[in-house]
């Protein structure tokens, strides 16, 4: 009977012993945040060398150029071997601004690197998140190996020509996208090329007929927008795909 009481404590003791070190090393969100800002402050620097460093203008290679970075390039994104990341020209050295093609804003790294400014300076009680999954995300991220950077020029929001009659179409609608390929860890361009963009004819625009005159001519003009954001976005993966043999979903 006394060794079964013995051996009850000791398991008692045990287990208080192994609740108490779980407790000791589970990580917080500030914790975590702590742990990352460094890498994250060093990847922000970065950015602004990797902006200073781009050409004015772009100077494509050769058509018969082959480039094939070591390690490949993947845009496979959420993926892990997802070591590239799109980025406006301005949020290089602006963090939070919003370029004009609004779809090309939220790239994990820019999501990242925004969170992390904006957290900077708030208290622990207004933290909140898994930091699990700011670990697994981190990591990833502060991988990163290759920036496809966008500089939009040229650019023209469409702009409904007779919101009662669609079939008249759009005024403007055109953009040039400059696209320049970076080796993260020399912040140096491997190529660059130019993508022309223009609105589509055949914009699919829903909307009621109880919509006004000025409803109609916004969602017209959304629907414009967000085609051009996704035709831009093709021809970009196509690209990245054809010219550098980027991995893509």
């Amino acid at each position: 009977m006394r060794i079964k009481t013995i051996l009850s404590c000791l398991l008692t003791a045990c287990l208080l012993l192994a609740a108490c070190h779980g407790r000791g090393n589970h990580e917080t969100e500030e914790q975590a945040l702590a742990k990352y800002r460094p890498r994250a402050d060093a990847l922000t620097e970065k950015l602004h060398t990797v902006a200073a460093n781009l050409p004015k203008e772009v100077k494509p290679q050769s058509p018969s150029a082959v480039i094939k970075p070591d390690p490949p390039m993947s845009l496979r994104f959420g993926m892990p071997d997802q070591n590239t990341a799109i980025i406006a020209e301005p949020q290089l050295l602006d963090i939070q601004s919003t370029p004009p093609f609004e779809a090309w804003s939220g790239d994990d790294l820019v999501l990242f690197l925004r969170w992390m400014d904006a957290t900077k300076d708030k208290p622990s009680s207004q933290l909140q998140g898994d930091p699990n999954s700011i670990s697994q995300d981190a990591e990833r991220i502060l991988a990163t190996r290759y920036l496809v950077v966008l500089r939009v020029t040229d650019y023209t929001p469409p702009t409904a020509k007779d919101p009662n009659h669609m079939e008249a179409g759009y005024k403007g609608g055109s953009a040039s996208v400059d696209v320049f390929v970076v080796s993260l860890n020399s912040a140096q361009v491997l190529d660059a090329f130019s993508i022309p963009v223009a609105v589509r004819k055949d914009v699919a625009v829903e909307y009621s007929k109880n919509d006004s005159t000025y409803e109609v001519e916004q969602k017209m003009e959304a629907a414009a927008r967000k085609s051009m954001e996704h035709d831009a976005a093709d021809a970009l993966m196509r690209a990245l795909k054809d010219r550098l043999y980027c991995k893509t979903l």
